[in-house]
Order: structure tokens, then sequence, then C-alpha cells
């Protein structure tokens, strides 16, 4: 067909003929297919943009606690900072200040109780970062054998009007090329998932290290902060 101005013609024969002149079977593997692949680029951009986004905040909140006391709480307050980071200050300073409620007996406690508070600011986190990698995934590992099962339905289906009518290659080869159409939609779909998928997972894992890492020196300085006050319980 030759209306279509974005056809990708092969040998005379367009994508959009072989998508019309397949199968219905075929066709709702195409589909499917094609819709696999808009959500799994929108999922790509999206996570993409969110990890460089939430990278940025924290590069903001590093920064911020170079030039200052770590814990300064009253000038944190104002800055505006947002993300995980910011979180994890935030709490440090609150948790810090209110330390003298638990006296010397239970320093113990308060820390453990600063760590329990870190910890879920930081899982909330890691899983807002792994929202959509599961299906990334899962796209990869599955659209070739969706587009598998199309190429052999299509097969199937083009053996079956060869032996009910002329069999020669002009009427084999359309359906044949339908079918193996479905196949490489299947690896257009899944290449760039597992490639996304890699690399986002690898920024996940670089993100969550630095998230524990900065966890680690807040609650270091508050414990250090609190154990070096006039406070009761020294």
């Amino acid at each position: 067909m030759t209306d279509c101005g974005v056809c990708v013609s092969a040998g005379g024969l367009s994508l959009w003929a072989m998508f019309l002149q397949a199968d219905l079977v075929v066709k709702s593997v195409m589909v499917l297919l094609a819709l696999l692949s808009v959500r799994s680029w929108t999922v790509i951009f999206s996570k993409f943009m969110s990890i460089k986004r939430a990278r940025e905040e924290a590069e903001e909140v590093m920064d911020y606690a170079d030039q200052r006391d770590i814990l300064d709480g009253g000038i944190h307050m104002a800055t505006g900072l947002s993300g995980s980071f910011a979180d994890l200050m935030v709490l440090s300073v609150q948790e810090t200040q209110k330390a003298k409620d638990y006296g010397s007996a239970g320093l113990s406690m308060w820390h453990q109780h600063l760590l329990q508070l870190m910890g879920v600011i930081m899982e909330e986190q890691k899983d807002e970062l792994h929202k959509g990698l599961g299906f990334l995934d899962w796209c990869a590992a599955a659209s070739p054998f969706i587009g598998l099962f199309g190429t052999v339905w299509g097969i199937m289906h083009s053996f079956h009007v060869a032996v009910s009518g002329k069999a020669d290659i002009a009427v084999i080869a359309p359906g044949m090329a339908e079918a193996l159409f479905a196949t490489a939609m299947g690896l257009v779909v899944a290449i760039p998932c597992l490639i996304a998928y890699n690399k986002l997972s690898l920024e996940v894992i670089r993100f969550t290290l630095k998230m524990e890492n900065f966890a680690q020196e807040l609650s270091a300085a508050a414990l250090q902060k609190v154990c070096t006050s006039k406070s009761d319980f020294l």
C-alpha cells in the first residue's frame, strides 16, 4: 500500500499492508506488542526523569550539608529542600532535639529509634524508585515469546492456506512475512526494555548506596551531638 506515508516498504510489501493482511490472531499479537511498546517507553522516560530528579535533590541536600552543620535544623527548614535526603536530614534534626526525653539510660533506645525511622524513609524511596522496573523486566522477557507465538500461528495459517489452494511461493510468502514481522516486533519491544531495565537498576543501586551512606553520616552526627551536648544524661 502506498497511501500510508509512514509505512516502510520492504520488497513492495509495507508494514501496514502486512498488518492489514495478517490473520486475526497475528493482528492481536501485533496490537498487543504495540501497546506494550508505548507503555514501556512511557515507563522508561518516566523512570529516567524521576531518578534524575531524585539525584539532583540529593546533590542539593548534600551540598547544603557540606556548607553548614549537618544538623543545623533552623537554617535547613527555610531552604525548601525536598526529597528523601532532605527528609532524612529533617528527621535527624527533629529526633536529636527529642533525645533529652530518653534520659541517659535510653540513649541506645533513642539511637535505634532514629535508625528505624530512617529505614522507613529509605524503604519508601526504594519502593518509589523500583516502581515500573518490574514491568520493564517482564516486558523484556515476555515480548519475544509473544512475538514468537504470533510467528508460529502465522506460519501455521500460511501452510493451511497453501494446502487448501495453490501451494507456491506467491501464496505462502505474504503470510510468512506477516508471521516474521510479529517476531521482529517482539524484539523491538524487548531490546529497549532490557537495556533500560539494566541501566535503571544500576542507577537505583547507586542512588540507594549513596542514600544509605548519607543516613549513616547523619546518624553518627546526631549521636555525637547528643553525647557531647549538656543534657541531663551526660
